[in-house]
């Protein structure tokens, strides 16, 4: 398997990179998502945690894909949790503020 970057952007807001691969994988399946990631991460030096592969889609008559993925700066794993806790937070907080309309 071999893989070219077809785009490569820096995302600040959303502080991750976003990458647009070309796969060729002559003579074999489409790649695997965990296969892929480990080519990935020996390939951009990122850990596997902080790597997100949205789509994996195989071009038509022809050994290669394309992907489309994400390598966040920091785990994905953590930033989830984080958003959770936020939401749950932010949840907790508009109850508290209707119970009290209520009361009124």
């Amino acid at each position: 398997m071999r893989i070219e970057t077809k785009n490569e952007r820096e995302n600040p807001f959303l502080k991750r990179k976003e990458i647009d691969l070309i796969i060729y994988h002559e003579g074999a399946p489409t790649p695997s998502k965990a296969a892929l990631e480990e080519e990935i991460s020996k390939k951009f030096n990122a850990e596997k945690e902080r790597i997100e592969i949205k789509k994996i889609m195989s071009v038509r008559g022809e050994s290669k894909s394309v992907a489309r993925v994400f390598i966040h700066e920091q785990p994905i794993r953590e930033k989830e949790q984080k958003e959770s806790q936020e939401k749950e937070a932010s949840k907790e907080g508009e109850t508290a503020g209707k119970e009290a309309e209520k009361k009124n």
